[in-house]
């Protein structure tokens, strides 16, 4: 019973294949007839320049009996007329070039069997005038009377040929004529093939499938009250039960999705939380443990890792870490590498396995890259390092783990930003200070090296004068001033 629309199609179908599949085997096979009689027919036509080409060299023979070109080509000639003409009445080969023989059917219609017949007859007596000129070496007058009756002959004899190569293409204009006829019912056939198939086609799928569209939209509105009219037990009845199940399972999981909502409220609101704490600090260190830790926390992941580029920008370095002491699989990555190069030209978090892209992380030890994401810390243009979380089982962070990894990851980098300019910036207080110290005590130094050096002149002087009291007493105001 044709009780499903996917049989009900099948029936169609196999319709349309049996009409397609014929119509072409029809042409097919009509093809291949006409390629055959267009061969017969050229071969027949042929034997007409045959005949013609015969009384041509016989003539050339008449003026000079020892030519043997012309001799030869008379034999050649008279012998491919002869062979063509038996495989064009009864089959068989025949020469169609110099290096090419085609084979020929036997020719099928009584009139033209009838019409060759007329042109054997008439070929015989033209053969036997053919071989009394090619047997005479020298004019002789029964050589000279052939080749008459051959230029007498040969027009009868063309004659005869013309009829023959007629008959042959009123039968190849008949099998053209029943080709088109047969092409013509399978046409009319597709056709009603056709108007079957639409009016099948929107009385069992188009009508059915606008009601359930309706009824569709209904639960795409939210309209979950009215129940799905269900229709026969067909794919198009299957549908509408799979449409009723979905109805009821929409309507179970409101509550479940308004937990969800709730669940990722508190996610943003303790996102939020960390993104205040770790911008109201400014201790570098301790901005870089708590991104560590509440990334690890906020996803649930078992191992959280913070990488900053070195000076050169060549690799990426673990700068804190918030799991297992294993969790560690390498001391640094190179930017160069595609994962890690993948991660830092990318605007958000990248979900990776071990089984899909090696992993992106490698930094993270083998065993915490089952499932793991790794996310760009960026400064607008500037990327200063990423921050991954791993996980042993694969498929343990969803799509939304991912999203809530990059803005972890915009927070970090915003507040690691902040920390290295207010450490910068006391480094820099530092310097200027040190510089101002330095210079208020090279200015003081100066200037009582300056004065022990007049003092110490006026010791020598009066020591070169002898006045020893006034140099001694000198000596002890320096040694006061020096302390």
């Amino acid at each position: 019973m044709l009780t499903t629309v996917r049989s009900r199609l099948l029936v169609l179908f196999l319709g349309f294949l049996f009409l397609v599949t014929g119509s072409v085997m029809v042409t097919v096979i009509g093809l291949r007839a006409m390629a055959e009689d267009a061969l017969v027919i050229n071969l027949a036509g042929r034997q007409r320049m045959l005949v013609q080409q015969m009384t041509r060299e016989a003539l050339e023979l008449q003026e000079n009996f020892g030519d043997y070109y012309h001799r030869q080509s008379l034999a050649r000639a008279a012998d491919t007329f002869d062979r063509t003409l038996g495989a064009l009445s009864d089959g068989g080969i025949a020469p169609y070039t110099d290096d090419r023989i085609v084979t020929l059917p036997a020719a099928q219609k009584p009139e033209v069997r009838a019409k060759l017949d007329v042109v054997r007859e008439q070929w015989m007596p033209f053969r036997q005038e053919i071989d009394t000129v090619l047997q005479a070496s020298t004019s002789q007058p029964s050589a000279i009377q052939a080749i008459t009756a051959i230029k007498g002959e040969s027009l009868s004899l063309v004659a005869a040929m013309d009829e023959a190569v007629r008959a042959f293409q009123q039968t190849s204009a008949a099998k053209v004529r029943r080709l088109r006829l047969m092409q013509m019912l399978f046409l009319l056939g597709a056709g009603v093939l056709a108007v079957l198939g639409f009016a099948f086609t929107e009385r069992t799928i188009v009508l059915p499938l606008q009601t359930l569209q309706g009824v569709a939209r209904d639960i795409g509105g939210g309209k979950l009250a009215a129940p799905v009219p269900l229709r026969g037990r067909d794919e198009v009845g299957e549908l509408a039960n799979s449409l009723e199940s979905m109805r009821r399972q929409l309507y179970a999981a409101q509550e479940q999705l308004e937990a969800q909502v709730r669940r990722r409220t508190r996610e943003l609101d303790a996102l939020y939380r960390v993104s205040q704490e770790v911008s109201s600090r400014l201790d570098l260190n301790h901005v870089l443990g708590t991104v560590t830790e509440k990334a690890q926390e906020l996803l649930q992941a078992q191992v959280a890792i913070l990488c900053l580029l070195d000076d050169g920008g060549y690799a990426l370095a673990p700068a804190a870490v918030s799991g297992p002491p294993n969790a560690i699989g390498a001391t640094e990555e190179p930017v160069h590498h595609s994962p890690a190069r993948q991660v830092l030209a990318g605007e958000r978090a990248l979900p990776c396995g071990v089984s899909g892209c090696a992993g992106i992380c490698k930094i993270l030890a083998a065993p915490y890259r089952a499932a793991h994401l790794a996310a760009p810390l960026r400064m607008e243009d500037r990327v200063i390092g990423a921050l991954c979380v791993g996980h042993s089982l694969a498929g343990a962070f969803s799509v939304e783990d991912v999203d809530l990894l990059t803005r972890m990851a915009s927070s970090a980098a915003v507040a690691l930003e902040n920390a290295r300019l207010y450490a910068q910036a006391e480094r820099v207080a530092t310097l200027e200070e040190r510089q101002r110290i330095a210079a208020d005590m090279h200015d003081g130094v100066a200037q009582t090296l300056g004065f022990l050096g007049i003092k110490i002149e006026q010791v020598q002087e009066m020591i070169q004068a002898d006045d020893v009291a006034g140099a001694v007493a000198t000596l002890a105001y320096l040694r006061d001033a020096i302390d």
